[in-house]
């Protein structure tokens, strides 16, 4: 039998399937005084939106599939002026969303004044830096209803909410690993970060420091109604309550630092016995440079690895471990 029309004639439907496929994704790159906006705009699914070094006044939105990049947190800032979120994440947007490499500042909404995720929305939020947001639910960031963000390597400061100052989860998995909560105000509740009916969230090696809460319900942390595994934090020096607040709520607790917070280091649960007691030294507090000493508690943790954002980052001086399940048996 003679196969070769068939073989070629499978080959040639081949080539067309090939040729028809989706084109290699592209790069638009955005400089200074450019529209970073027109350029998402003009994006497809799979390209990336680089921004180059500059200040840039806006108020986005984010197309689904795209990669918005700046040139690093200390080299490309977004402005939102004070009347709107900087960026907005549409509800429904899906996985392969990115933002990465920002400075993101005063912005203002009711719902994340910096980024806000709409519901049923997947980006990931990476290497950012957010400083003096406004919203009245996550000054920095909002997540939406059922929203599965990820946000990782970020840095929170001098952000302000009624909740949920540098974040405000609601109902979402949200995954929040290896940030930096330092100096945020929170009106109500949640000086660094708010949980609120939220189920399979992760919340896993972030530093949350010097938060505050005006009320005095978690300055550092609040979770409310929800199911959170919370592991490998440092939580210490917030002011204005106990640095982590738990109502109505299921939280993993695991292998966390806690030290001098204002009322206390939880209210609403007893830490766990892996927990530590004790300063986690920091380098530079002061300075909110949160890499840890040498012999820092949060490198004796018992689940492998270390407590909170950040690595050893400087000379040790002379310590003492204390887990919580000493502490219990000095009044036993």
């Amino acid at each position: 039998m003679n196969l070769q029309p068939r073989s070629i004639a499978l080959c040639a439907v081949l080539t067309a399937l090939v040729a028809s496929g989706p084109a290699h994704a592209a790069t638009i790159v955005v400089k200074a005084g450019e529209s970073i906006q027109a350029a998402l705009n003009a994006a497809q699914q799979g390209d990336v939106v680089a921004v180059d070094p500059g200040y840039f006044n806006v108020n986005l939105t984010m197309p689904a599939g795209v990669t918005l990049r700046g040139a690093g947190a200390d080299l490309t800032t977004l402005d939102g002026g004070g009347v709107y979120s900087v960026i907005r994440v549409p509800a429904r947007t899906e996985r392969d969303t990115r933002i990465e490499g920002f400075r993101i500042v005063n912005g203002s909404a009711d719902r994340g004044g910096g980024i806000s995720v709409g519901l049923e929305s997947f980006p990931s939020i990476a290497d950012c830096e957010f400083i003096g947001n406004n919203g009245g639910r996550g000054g920095a960031i909002y997540i939406g209803e059922a929203g599965g963000a990820t946000v990782e390597r970020c840095r929170f400061m001098e952000n302000t909410a009624n909740e949920g100052a540098g974040i405000y989860v609601f109902r979402g998995p949200a995954s929040i690993r290896f940030n930096i909560f330092c100096g945020n105000d929170a009106f109500i509740t949640g000086g660094g970060m708010h949980f609120s009916n939220t189920i399979g969230a992760v919340a896993v090696n972030n530093t949350i420091v010097r938060n505050t809460s005006a009320h005095g319900f978690g300055s550092g942390v609040s979770f409310g109604g929800s199911q959170v595994d919370f592991s490998r934090n440092i939580v210490a020096y917030n002011d204005g309550g106990h640095g982590i607040s738990v109502v109505g709520s299921d939280i993993v607790d695991e292998c966390n630092v806690l030290f001098q917070n204002h009322e206390g280091d939880m209210c609403g649960k007893v830490p766990s016995e892996s927990d530590l007691i004790g300063d986690p030294r920091f380098c530079d507090m002061d300075a909110c440079e949160l890499s840890i000493e040498g012999n820092s508690l949060a490198t004796k943790i018992d689940c492998g690895g270390f407590a909170g954002a950040l690595p050893v980052g400087c000379a040790f001086t002379a310590s003492e471990t204390v887990s919580w399940g000493e502490v219990k048996a000095l009044f036993r």
